[in-house]
């Protein structure tokens, strides 16, 4: 809303402060977050309330302009294929011993152990209490050696190389 108020105010005579359907385009993706930031966007250039009168263009799935690899079928098994890579890593001997390290320190030993999903749960929200407040140590991050934190950025590397990088 408040990015629309400023362009409003940078650019008024590129932008009307009224809708018109043939100068305005608005399109959104099929989730509810998207039309919701579209509708604020419309209120900061349009004023209260005035989203409504606004013809939203998208909410179809799979959307290809807005996410074009969702309907890319080879896109897919690109992913699939990234995947296993990742996923040999994980079932690999160092995360597998940085999971019992982790599973260890808090008392879960043997079956009991940890799996992969839970550790990268509490290693997120170590980061996350980190990003929050990094002037005091997070209680998350105690269960974490320097190594176990290596392990995990290799392993999230190894993700984004294959995910969104020249993995493929």
């Amino acid at each position: 809303k408040n990015v629309a108020k400023r362009y409003q105010a940078i650019f008024p005579g590129l932008l009307p402060k009224t809708y018109s359907q043939p100068h305005y385009f608005f399109r959104n993706s099929p989730y509810l977050r998207t039309r919701q930031t579209a509708q604020a966007f419309a209120d900061g250039l349009f004023g209260y309330e005035r989203y409504k009168q606004v013809n939203y263009t998208g909410g179809t799935a799979p959307d290809v302009f807005m996410a074009p690899f969702g309907a890319c079928p080879v896109w897919s098994d690109l992913l699939s294929s990234g995947l296993s890579e990742v996923q040999a890593f994980a079932d690999g001997p160092w995360f597998q011993q940085m999971m019992t390290q982790v599973s260890n320190k808090i008392g879960f030993f043997g079956s009991d152990r940890l799996n992969q999903t839970e550790i990268i749960a509490l290693i997120t929200h170590c980061q996350y209490e980190q990003i929050l407040n990094h002037l005091k140590p997070s209680p998350f991050c105690a269960l974490f050696s320097p190594a176990n934190i290596q392990v995990y950025e290799y392993y999230k590397d190894l993700a984004f190389y294959y995910f969104c990088g020249y993995g493929f």
